[in-house]
């Protein structure tokens, strides 16, 4: 009988537990009202709260509608100078097919960010090498735009 009285309690006692801590989710988890809240509480109810996204900057807004360069032909195939380095010019120039975008909305977020740039470069004081960067011939290429490097343009001719 003693062997039996200790399990039947032990199991008396885990149910009680439990049964004690389920009432306390449920009352967790009932909206409060502002007067019940005290300090503690609140701290255990904080949860992250979700960050809006915020809006793609001008460079990401370029390098996303450069991205598809496929081509037709080589009358499809454009180049942009983007950026824009301390000393004047833009810091690279890129390919990009008006057969998947227009081409002056190219050019108005290409300056959008050369404009940026600049400000930034002229409110931090900034320095660069003072290299001109020359605007590259580019060809259609296995249906890709792409930039050709002088050598190739030459070769070529």
């Amino acid at each position: 009988m003693k062997k039996l009285i200790f399990p039947l309690l032990t199991f008396t006692f885990l149910m009680v537990g439990c049964n004690q801590e389920d009432n306390q989710k449920s009352e967790t988890n009932k909206p409060l009202s502002s007067n019940q809240l005290s300090v503690t509480d609140s701290a255990k109810e904080l949860k992250p709260v979700a960050h809006e996204q915020a809006a793609p900057t001008p460079m990401n807004q370029l390098t996303n509608l450069i991205a598809d360069k496929s081509c037709d032909s080589n009358a499809q195939c454009q180049v942009v100078g983007i950026g824009h380095r301390a000393c004047g010019g833009f810091e690279r120039y890129e390919a990009y097919s008006t057969k998947t975008v227009d081409q002056q909305t190219v050019k108005d977020v290409a300056q959008a960010v050369f404009d940026n740039q600049k400000l930034q470069n002229e409110k931090n004081n900034m320095v660069s090498i003072c290299q001109h960067v020359a605007k590259p011939p580019v060809a259609c290429k296995a249906n890709q735009c792409v930039t050709l490097n002088l050598q190739q343009h030459n070769d070529a001719h």
